[in-house]
């Protein structure tokens, strides 16, 4: 996992080490999981080829909406103290540079796709889309 927010970085080392206390899902982190603070752009260009991953997963900041509700509250939270995200084009360029095999998108399900590129395919929630690019 690679996030530039050292807020959001901290936050998610402490629900790391949480996750190491639990039985159940310790093997997992311990095999599965490393926290790399920064720009995961940076971080995925700088990878050797040897350690290009088959798969990367983004979560980018969903889009403001445009509808009268708000979101919940610790959506909004998270919102204001990550801001906007601008840099969406640059993270599926390298994405797609570094990817061996293919790169998942979260979206929402109503919301165009990242920076208008049309996925190979997507898989669907209720409120979720995922957009696939092989």
């Amino acid at each position: 996992m690679c996030e530039r927010s050292p807020i959001l970085a901290t936050l998610l080392d402490d629900g790391l080490k949480r996750g190491l206390l639990d039985d159940a899902v310790q093997p997992i982190i311990q095999e599965r999981l490393q926290l790399i603070p920064g720009n995961s752009i940076d971080i995925m260009r700088s990878l050797p080829a040897v350690d290009r991953p088959q798969v990367v997963y983004l979560d980018p900041m969903f889009p403001h909406r445009r509808k009268k509700a708000l979101v919940k509250k610790e959506m909004q939270l998270l919102q204001q103290l990550l801001g906007e995200d601008l840099d969406s084009a640059d993270l599926l360029s390298a994405a797609l540079d570094t990817a061996r095999e293919r790169v998942v998108v979260k979206r929402p399900r109503t919301a165009l796709p990242l920076v208008g590129r049309k996925p190979d395919t997507t898989m669907q929630s209720p409120h979720h889309r995922f957009d696939i690019y092989f």
